[in-house]
């Protein structure tokens, strides 16, 4: 019974021996995940830094397209006011040749009719000399 007794605390003391020996594996283990998990902690730190500093960015992209909007919107209206005010000259300017071609047709006109009387005055003249 000695006997037994003695086989049996020695398979205990064997199982205790790999119990241990799990033990410190799997506290090793334990180690290096807790590792990993303070590592994916770090990360997932910087991460957020980043996500805010692009969130900040692009308030500003946004602040900066909406100032490009009002600022085109004002270079719109710009144009407009030019484009309408140069095609008011144009109109004028139009306007304004017209009234001279007529004034020269006129003028050409009263000359052609003064030129066809001292055309007829001469031709009267000459019937009358000869």
């Amino acid at each position: 019974m000695e006997e037994l007794l003695k086989q049996f605390m020695a398979q205990m003391s064997d199982r205790f021996d790999c119990l241990e020996k799990r033990l410190g594996s799997i506290e090793g283990e334990v180690g290096s995940l807790s590792k990993e998990v303070g590592s994916l902690k770090d990360e997932q730190s910087e991460m957020r830094k980043e996500v805010s500093s692009l969130k900040v960015e692009q308030n500003e992209t946004r602040k900066e397209v909406s100032s490009l909007k009002v600022e085109q919107n004002e270079m719109r209206k710009e144009v407009a006011f030019y484009y309408g005010s140069l095609m008011k000259e144009h109109e004028n300017t139009r306007i304004e040749m017209r009234s001279c071609f007529k004034h020269v047709e006129n003028s050409m006109n009263q000359h052609r009719g003064a030129i066809e009387l001292l055309g007829e005055r001469t031709k009267d003249e000459e019937q009358k000399e000869s």
